[in-house]
């Protein structure tokens, strides 16, 4: 079964899109380099495909840096005027977001770890959407406990040539009574 160029860079992703657009791929050494059309599809999808990489990795920061205690790492992953909503409540703009954290104890708090999973996200342009189930687990009386889980809803821009978060919306899943800490020796 022959795969087109245009095929393989929507189901592999980066290291096979690369190599199609070089066009190393099946059918395309038949094509002479200095003849080769340019493949204005494929070069729309090999762009989607690594905007949707740098999205990714825009949220892998968000994570780190929440997860470790940045503020200023973490409100960089927003535009100037970026926000986030959570229990009803807008932060708005890099200052307050970092502000957001930057009070909190580290010492004798939990490690947490942001999690992210089943990405959709569509991109128009230099503008972009995003929907994606997350949960933080941390340790907790000697285990690992999910803390909470439910999804981030974001707007994105992309400024300067780097995606930033403009608008994130987190929509919380989990039943109130595991953000308690369980009892000691309890079992679940």
């Amino acid at each position: 079964m022959k795969t087109s160029r245009r095929q393989i860079v929507a189901s592999a992703g980066g290291g096979l899109a690369a190599l199609a657009a070089l066009g190393l791929t099946e059918g395309a050494s038949a094509q002479e380099p200095a003849t080769a059309e340019v493949d204005v599809e494929l070069l729309a999808a090999l762009r989607d495909c690594v905007d949707k990489m740098a999205i990714k990795e825009l949220f892998g920061r968000y994570a780190h840096a929440i997860d470790t205690g940045d503020a200023e790492g973490w409100a960089a992953v927003f535009t100037q005027n970026g926000q986030y909503e959570l229990f009803g409540n807008t932060t708005k703009g890099r200052p307050a977001i970092a502000a957001a954290i930057a009070g909190r104890p580290q010492e004798g708090r939990p490690h947490s770890q942001h999690r992210m999973a089943n990405h959709v996200i569509s991109i128009d342009d230099d503008r972009a959407h995003s929907v994606c189930e997350f949960c933080v687990i941390a340790e907790r009386q000697g285990r690992i406990d999910t803390i909470t889980a439910g999804f981030y809803e974001d707007d994105l821009e992309r400024v300067d040539g780097q995606w930033l978060i403009a608008r994130r919306q987190i929509q919380i899943k989990t039943d109130p009574a595991i953000l308690e800490p369980p009892e000691a020796g309890g079992g679940r």
